[in-house]
């Protein structure tokens, strides 16, 4: 199942950029995608949403005002979440959602 639909994200990422490029299959590309599920949680469908945006966020914020050190901002951000969100950031809507 995992490669039937890793095979299906390839070939829909190559109708819709156009091309397929070597660096697309770097480590550090799947490791954006863990980075997304420790920032967001597992907590629903849309956590991984929630984290895609943010991280996104984040990466473009520090790459523009420290372009030679946005990772050090993204590893801060990993390491927060965990000390203080092990749940991730979904988890926080958890809480208000039992709080209210």
């Amino acid at each position: 199942i995992s490669a039937v639909l890793a095979g299906l994200g390839g070939a829909l990422a190559a109708i819709s950029i156009g091309h397929i490029d070597p660096e697309m299959s770097y480590w550090t590309t799947s490791g954006e995608f863990v980075f997304i599920g420790i920032l967001a949680g597992t907590g629903s469908v849309l956590a991984p949403f929630l984290g895609a945006i943010i991280f996104e966020t984040i990466r473009s914020f520090a790459y523009e005002y420290s372009p030679n050190t946005w990772q050090m901002a993204l590893g801060t951000t990993m390491l927060l979440v965990i000390m203080f969100l092990p749940g991730g950031l979904w988890s926080l809507f958890t809480r208000m959602r039992k709080a209210a």
